[in-house]
């Protein structure tokens, strides 16, 4: 993952093994195959053996640059909401759908961020993964 060097704690580039990784994660949702486990009124988590293998390969593929990579989700947002960072350390990649943060401040494809962040935009997948220093 490419770092700014101005700002060492933004990421703000996916290696090309993640990109590919992301690719395939998008492919298996749209597949409609995964369970989706939440409520319909608000958004879901994705969950298969196939989705739970490729998040596995981004986790690997993200531990760089002196952070480990956990606890990653495949979400989809109804209407936007929240995203905590109890870890302080946190990657968004979007995968479906318009969204742009709060105050006009806009998603990247992937958004580094150290705080707790409000997601705006109706039908969002996306990826939200944890990061350890190490």
């Amino acid at each position: 993952m490419a770092q700014d060097d101005s700002n060492p704690g933004i990421f703000n580039e996916l290696p090309d093994q993640a990109k590919a990784t992301v690719e395939r994660i998008k492919r298996i949702i749209g597949e409609d195959t995964t369970k989706k486990e939440g409520k319909a009124s608000s958004g879901w988590g994705f969950s298969s053996e196939e989705l739970e293998q490729e998040i596995q390969r981004l986790s690997a593929e993200l531990s760089i640059n002196g952070y480990k990579a956990y606890n990653c989700k495949v979400l989809h947002l109804v209407h936007g909401g929240i995203i905590q960072n109890g870890t302080g350390h946190q990657i968004i990649i979007p995968l479906n759908g318009k969204a742009s943060f709060l105050h006009d401040k806009p998603l990247l494809p992937c958004h580094y961020t150290t705080q707790k962040e409000t997601l705006l935009g109706d039908n969002i997948d996306l990826i939200i993964m944890s990061l350890k220093k190490t």
